[in-house]
């Protein structure tokens, strides 16, 4: 095997084996993160409204597409029109790894549909389904908000959900969620499920 190749097949059984460290697309952060975010993780996002959530998991979203990562970003806050123009305004333009298909945005984000628990529950449960049906395709799941989803699901539903992407980041996968802190019950927080 010639070397070079076979630096890049150890290369990629390490990061397969050990994972490895997804940079943000930010030279201060990834500095501040000792390199980026560690991949795999279940990422979890926490913080009051206004806080800055979204921009971060944009910023995490740009930082992976522009490393070559699949991403899958659900939003429950706006269209696909305003997210990838909100992401301009920001520096952040994903237009081309839009383009390219890099990144993936799926509204879930639905005028005149009043959230209620079956909503929920069938958004939750679809969302689940589809990440394990295309995990192989994509490297990274945001989901943001996920507050929104939670808040109104009954707490076993919420718990399958957090199950199956523990199960998908033990695969190699990189979930993030966007959560206020108080929709979570601690102990859901805290990972002790």
């Amino acid at each position: 095997m010639p070397e070079e190749l076979s630096e890049v097949v150890e290369t990629n059984i390490e990061e397969s084996l050990e994972g490895y460290v997804l940079p943000t697309g930010n030279e201060e952060l990834d500095m501040r993160l000792g390199g980026g975010i560690p991949v795999p993780n279940l990422l979890s996002i926490e913080g009051d409204h206004g806080t800055g959530k979204s921009l971060l998991a944009q910023q995490l979203a740009y930082g992976a597409a522009k490393a070559g990562k699949h991403v899958v970003y659900v939003t429950t806050e706006s269209g696909v029109k305003e997210l990838v123009m909100q992401t301009r305004k920001l520096s952040l333009d994903m237009t081309d790894e839009f383009l390219k298909g890099l990144i993936r945005i799926m509204p879930a984000h639905m005028e005149g549909v009043r959230w209620a628990r079956k909503v929920a529950r069938d958004l939750l449960h679809v969302l689940g389904n589809y990440m394990a049906r295309v995990k192989d395709e994509y490297d990274v799941f945001i989901v943001d908000s996920f507050s929104v989803l939670a808040v109104y699901a009954d707490a076993s539903v919420v718990l399958d959900f957090l199950t199956r992407a523990r199960t998908l980041v033990r695969e190699g996968k990189l979930i993030i969620l966007t959560i206020h802190p108080s929709v979570l019950p601690d102990r859901l927080r805290r990972g002790r499920w």
